[in-house]
């Protein structure tokens, strides 16, 4: 049999085979990854200032959204209160009615709001604030106003009491009324001059001495103007006398334009009523002659009322230029 040689061979531990291997630097993957998280990062940042945007264009409405309210519900307060004439609480009584819108909003929202309410409290406050002061001034105003008004129509009133005391003849009414007009120190008694500085009314220059010759000036006047239409001769004796010299030179020119224009209009009338009248005398001066043509005698006492009578009219008749009357008519009866 044929013997096959056999090898003994040993075994020995060798280290392993370093090789080279692409690192991945080298292979641009850590480039890769640091750009993306690079690229997260910066789309978290641009998320975050989204958000952050988002929110404060949410905030901003939601400002502008209370601010309107406010000022919708306030506005019919400020209405009100603006046409007071309530000096003592009505700027304080705005104040409080307005703060109770403020604080009925500012519950509302302080708990899902905290940073808004407590901006609104302030905002809100300062425009009360503000507005106070014009409610305050717009107050005062319309008390002046007002006040004014009361001086104009106690004036009317006062004038009205004088002009009718005047044509009574009542001397202690019209002393009374004068006293309430010019005031009378010796009485304690304040004019409306007077009450008109207490109300701080802008009367310009002009004095108490003048303001009081305008009160009585206009008195002269509506005084004159009531005599033209109701008593023309009294008119013209207080005309004469220089009653009316304190009016303004126009003013006295246009009321004895007035008076004069009254006589004319009340001769004019008395003119036609008489030769109306003389028309119907003479129709019965006819009737009467016409009796006696026939042998007949008048009833004398007929005769008599129609002689006073056509004597009367005849009288009137030849006061106006150019008429001569029942001149005829008289000769006839005799």
């Amino acid at each position: 049999m044929v013997k096959i040689p056999t090898y003994n061979q040993q075994t020995r531990a060798k280290a392993p085979i370093s090789r080279s291997r692409p690192m991945i630097a080298n292979s641009g993957a850590d480039k890769v990854y640091a750009e993306m998280a690079n690229l997260a990062d910066t789309y978290s940042e641009i998320a975050l200032e989204v958000k952050k945007k988002n929110q404060k264009i949410a905030d901003e409405r939601k400002k502008i959204e209370i601010q309107d309210r406010y000022i919708k519900e306030t506005k019919p307060i400020f209405d009100q209160y603006s046409t007071s004439t309530d000096v003592k609480n009505g700027a304080t009584n705005y104040a409080n009615d307005v703060k109770g819108v403020s604080n009925n909003i500012y519950e509302e929202i302080k708990t899902e709001y905290p940073a808004l309410s407590e901006y609104f409290n302030t905002w809100s406050a300062e425009n009360s604030r503000s507005n106070y002061v014009s409610i305050d001034n717009k107050i005062l105003s319309n008390n002046r106003k007002q006040g004014e008004q009361d001086l104009i129509d106690k004036e009317n009133l006062l004038t009205n009491q004088w002009l009718g005391f005047y044509f009574e003849g009542n001397s202690v009414g019209i002393m009374q009324v004068e006293d309430q007009l010019y005031g009378n120190n010796e009485k304690s008694i304040k004019g409306t001059f007077d009450l008109r500085n207490e109300l701080g009314l802008d009367l310009g220059t002009i004095t108490k001495e003048q303001y009081n010759d305008n009160l009585q000036n206009n008195i002269l006047l509506l005084s004159a103007t009531k005599l033209i239409d109701e008593n023309i001769n009294r008119f013209n004796k207080n005309y004469d006398m220089g009653l009316y010299n304190t009016l303004d030179p126009a003013k006295l020119i246009a009321l004895k334009a007035r008076a004069d224009s009254k006589i004319a209009t009340g001769n004019n009338r008395g003119k036609t009523d008489l030769k109306d009248n003389a028309k119907i005398i003479k129709q019965e001066i006819k009737e009467l002659l016409d009796i006696t043509k026939g042998d007949q005698f008048p009833d004398t006492v007929k005769l008599d009322d129609v002689s006073v009578r056509a004597l009367a009219i005849h009288e009137a008749l030849i006061q106006f230029p150019g008429e001569v009357g029942l001149r005829k008519e008289l000769l006839s009866l005799q």
